[in-house]
């Protein structure tokens, strides 16, 4: 079983962009009627994999990439 940190701190790698698509997701879940709700809380209980303490656990992979552009000044510094 993976060891998991205790409480829920705040991630400093979340994105505005993750925090947004979480908060749609949860407007858009408040937003069902209670017989949709909970079909969708069946449908995600039956296909998500839990541990034995009922936690959730995915597998993520993420890859990153940092471009640097120069300014035009450093182009007209020779190296």
């Amino acid at each position: 079983m993976t060891e998991k940190p205790a409480g829920k701190a705040r991630s400093p790698f979340r994105s505005a962009t993750e925090r947004a698509a979480r908060a749609a997701a949860e407007g858009y879940c408040a937003s069902l009627a209670p017989e949709a709700r909970e079909r969708l809380r069946a449908k995600l209980s039956e296909s998500l994999p839990r541990e034995a303490d009922g936690t959730i656990v995915l597998d993520t992979r993420a890859w990153a990439v940092k471009l640097r552009v120069p300014s035009r000044d450093e182009d007209m510094v020779p190296r």
